[in-house]
């Protein structure tokens, strides 16, 4: 992705990359990326996921059509600038759940 492991270690540091811990490893989901370049708003929603949230939530989440976006996924919603702040918002409440 053109992405070299400084760039990835700085934008996990700074909240703008997702990732979580499976089998011994950190994990980076796909989801984040469209066409190999970030996807807009990570930089807000990323801080909105809870700490503890299940990853497979998370992915669910945002590949599921929400009324909110206008039947769009939010990886859609984002892709086509859509505001971030509308999805950290549904973000954060998956820590109630």
């Amino acid at each position: 992705m053109g992405i070299d492991r400084s760039s990835v270690s700085r934008r996990l540091s700074r909240n703008v990359l997702w990732s979580f811990y499976f089998r011994g490893h950190w994990r980076i989901p796909r989801w984040q990326f469209i066409d190999g370049r970030l996807l807009s708003g990570l930089d807000v929603i990323v801080p909105a996921i809870p700490r503890a949230a299940n990853p497979a939530a998370v992915d669910a989440f945002m590949h599921t059509g929400e009324p909110d976006f206008g039947g769009r996924t939010p990886i859609e919603h984002l892709g086509a600038g859509g505001d971030p702040t509308l999805v950290a918002a549904v973000l954060n409440d998956l820590a109630r759940w």
